[in-house]
């Protein structure tokens, strides 16, 4: 085992054994394990996929169905008020690291508005 493993690191290849309790080396990743670096890039702006094609088609063939949301839904979600300095709206975003934030009124609690992250690094921008 000692032999081929310097055979191996004479010809640059560290890692082209197998690993075992001596700890001298891996085995080579098969082909099939390697990912494309393609696979790395896409998403990488946390843009969301357009799903509008699938949603319509699910929706148009369960017409009477519907769905109870509120196991995931937070009981406190983090909002603002129309009020609240936009300053605020970064901190919130910055603090609990989130993809949107609602606005709502003071008076009543109703929501008004989404503010995104898209909105927020638009403005970052000006």
């Amino acid at each position: 085992m000692i032999e081929k493993h310097d055979e191996m690191l004479r010809g640059n290849q560290k890692f082209g054994i197998d690993y075992d309790e001596t700890g001298m080396g891996f085995l080579p990743t098969p082909k099939e394990n390697i990912l494309e670096w393609t696979a790395f890039k896409s998403n990488f702006h946390s843009e969301e996929p357009d799903c509008t094609k699938v949603l319509e088609e699910i929706v148009d063939s369960y017409p009477d169905e519907m769905i109870d949301l509120r196991p995931y839904l937070w009981q406190q979600p983090f909002l603002v008020s129309v009020n609240d300095p936009l300053r605020k709206c970064l901190e919130v975003f910055q603090s609990h690291h989130l993809r949107h934030l609602p606005v709502v009124l003071p008076s009543n609690g109703m929501c008004v508005g989404v503010i995104t992250r898209k909105d927020l690094f638009e403005y970052m921008f000006l």
